[in-house]
């Protein structure tokens, strides 16, 4: 009889996880609460952001830090594989330590959004890992309505991406668009993207009024998208739970890439 029940559950524990598998909705609730978990990941980042017409690609070392403190460490490596600058974040201090290496070869200290930083960048260092991507999730699902996500997520033939094992799933705002926004008292293009979990280099480029983040002034009627994107596309890692990749996708076509080795 215990063989019977354990053959029974086996059989059980079988179908619900590789017939059945795991939804759309499911894998991205799991890698939010993932995310949520880790304490330290060490990682080589791949990004292709698209800055103007053009896309430019970087290529970082990174070491993350997320309990007890959050700290992030950042290594850009130059094309031909020499050392670029060097960054260190000190969330609860709010500061960017900046190594050069290169004249004037002394440390800098900047915030976060300091146009230094920012050149050529879609994000500040405060989001190198993957919490901005678990917000946007959460902040998504809430908006949206858990009964409404499933019009929304899908769940494609799994991948392997590398050497990973990955499920593959899209997320689509099919309704994507553009709506007004007036600025508030006190409010940047960056403070509002962090308002609604939106990118603020999005906002920045598509109004075109502005040269800057903090260009907007109390009283400017500006655009801001209804949802983070058109589409966003997602290789989880079957183990970690972990994205692996992500393709984010505006109106005009692939917005960011992003690949964590």
């Amino acid at each position: 009889m215990p063989k019977i029940s354990l053959l029974f559950s086996f059989l059980i524990f079988y179908c619900s996880t590789f017939v059945f598998g795991q939804t759309g909705i499911e894998i991205l609730n799991n890698s939010v609460k993932s995310i949520g978990e880790f304490n330290s990941l060490h990682f080589e980042m791949v990004a292709r952001e698209r800055i103007g017409s053009d896309y430019n690609i970087s290529v970082s070392e990174v070491k993350l830090q997320q309990k007890p403190n959050y700290v992030t460490y950042l290594k850009s490596i130059k094309p031909d594989g020499e050392r670029g600058p060097e960054l260190l974040f000190y969330k609860d201090e709010n500061k960017v330590i900046l190594s050069p290496n290169q004249f004037p070869y002394f440390n800098i200290e900047l915030e976060p959004n300091s146009w230094i930083l920012r050149k050529d960048h879609h994000h500040t260092i405060e989001v190198n890992g993957f919490l901005f991507l678990a917000e946007v999730i959460k902040n998504e699902t809430f908006k949206i309505g858990e009964a409404n996500l499933p019009s929304y997520v899908v769940k494609n033939k799994d991948v392997i991406f590398r050497h990973w094992n990955c499920y593959h799933v899209e997320i689509n705002w099919r309704n994507f668009n553009w709506v007004p926004y007036t600025v508030k008292k006190g409010e940047s293009l960056t403070s509002i993207g962090k308002m609604f979990h939106l990118s603020d280099y999005q906002i920045l480029q598509k109004n075109t009024q502005y040269d800057d983040f903090d260009d907007a002034t109390a009283g400017d009627e500006i655009l801001i998208p209804n949802h983070f994107a058109k589409k966003v596309v997602l290789f989880v890692d079957k183990v970690s739970m972990l994205p692996v990749y992500i393709k984010i996708e505006d109106e005009q076509g692939v917005f960011s890439e992003y690949q964590y080795n």
